[in-house]
């Protein structure tokens, strides 16, 4: 059963903030206390970022214990030829993160009707695109995989209410 959660305005600047400031950190900082549970990549679209942040905090139970990065098309960042910069900022955050935090486990959240998905293969009727995203979430996770870090990849609904698909599961 999927549950909706919310994040107030508050709550959300606050993890806006802190998951911005992370790329400002020099190399050597450490962060104080134990390793955190996850690194999770979002899109940046607007529509779906109060939901993938209540989605990680509140259904993943990863609410301050997980890196947030938000790149256009979210996984799609990792290998994108349309926005090779995209590639190079989606490898950088995670090792940067990782020297920082220590997780070894990562989440990605893509969604349908994602404007990046348009640019990279054409526009694409729903039944396509949700066959790109699958395809793309599995390409990135046997590489992350390949690398010793345990996978979850999820896919949102074009509707804002609607459930995330379990995509990539974690073994």
């Amino acid at each position: 059963m999927c549950e909706h959660h919310s994040i107030s305005r508050r709550g959300f600047a606050s993890l806006a903030l802190a998951t911005s400031s992370l790329a400002l950190l020099p190399a050597a900082a450490r962060a104080a206390g134990s390793p955190i549970k996850a690194f999770a990549v979002t899109c940046i679209d607007y529509r779906f970022l109060n939901k993938d942040a209540a989605f990680i905090a509140n259904d993943l139970d990863l609410f301050r214990n997980a890196d947030i990065v938000a790149l256009a098309g979210a996984s799609l960042a990792a290998i994108s030829t349309k926005l090779p910069e995209s590639a190079k900022a989606f490898w950088e955050q995670l090792a940067i993160a990782k020297q920082l935090h220590g997780f070894h486990h990562v989440v990605m959240i893509d969604h349908m009707d994602c404007g990046a998905y348009k640019a990279e293969f054409a526009p694409l009727d729903p039944a396509k695109e949700h066959e790109k995203h699958v395809q793309v979430l599995n390409l990135v996770s046997q590489r992350l995989k390949g690398m010793g870090y345990t996978v979850d990849g999820y896919l949102m609904p074009k509707e804002i209410d609607g459930c995330a698909e379990h995509i990539i599961k974690a073994a």
